[in-house]
This record gives C-alpha cells, structure tokens and sequence, in this order.
C-alpha cells in the first residue's frame, strides 16, 4: 500500500466519509480540492519524511 493510499483510507475513517469521497479530491497535481485534506496530506508527508 502506498503512502498516498494509506493517508487517505486514514483521513476517511478519521473524519468520517467515504474513501471514494478522498480520492475524488484528488487533483492531477497530487494536491487536493478540500483545504483541510490537502493540509492533512502536507503534514502527513512532512511526517514521512522526518521518520
């Protein structure tokens, strides 16, 4: 499962909406529509990167 996968199956079950909801925030730039998921996916992969 990549990073990218795992962060949204936690976000959606964190906050309480589908998965499919999550993946179609996602734009083609990686980035996503909804401010709060995309923040969350920012610090996600800071997360990542100082682990």
């Amino acid at each position: 499962m990549t990073s990218r996968a795992q962060f949204e199956q936690a976000y959606a079950e964190d906050n309480n909406c589908t998965l499919s909801w999550v993946e179609g925030q996602r734009m083609a730039s990686g980035r996503y529509l909804d401010l709060y998921l995309d923040r969350a996916w920012h610090w996600w992969q800071r997360g990542q990167e100082a682990a």
